[in-house]
């Protein structure tokens, strides 16, 4: 387990955990989440250490350990939009040294997204899924785990 002091983008200093979690070691799921309101797929431009860089992602995180997939995507989407889904849908699993990874695909319920404050999230953004593979074809979007639940739910 490495611990690195970081500067994040609100300028506090504070310590990231990076290549193991405890969740996932206690056995917490890992989960990522394509949401989508109104037709719309739902970005999030999130600070990400390992890349020292700003990346459109869809929501994802560490689940709880005890906690069933369900209930972590329940957890993330309200702590990274504070919005819950209607609908909820696994597009895809895979299992690697982080454990499992579970993909979503949720149908999100009205409401307008809202930043968290805790969160390095610094802009929510509802697109088109024409513009959604625009922007993987153009390379706007470079984070995998968004790129492959995009095309989990594709294949679908």
């Amino acid at each position: 387990m490495l611990r690195d002091l970081v500067e994040f983008p609100d300028g506090k200093i504070g310590g990231y955990l990076r290549v193991l979690n405890r969740k996932t070691l206690d056995g917490g799921t890992n989960v990522v989440i394509m949401a989508v309101q109104e037709n719309k797929v739902l970005l999030l431009k999130h600070f990400r250490h390992e890349t020292r860089n700003w990346h459109w992602e869809f929501p994802r995180g560490f689940g709880e350990p005890g906690f069933t997939p369900e209930q972590s995507v329940m957890d993330e989407l309200k702590e990274e939009i504070n919005l819950l889904p209607q609908d909820l849908m696994e597009i895809g699993k895979i299992s690697d040294v982080d454990g499992e990874t579970f993909f979503y695909y949720a149908k999100l319920e009205n409401g307008k997204p809202s930043k968290p404050t805790g969160e390095a999230i610094q802009h929510i953004e509802l697109i088109d899924f024409d513009e959604l593979e625009n922007w993987i074809f153009n390379g706007k979007i470079t984070d995998w785990f968004t790129i492959m639940a995009f095309m989990m739910y594709k294949n679908q």
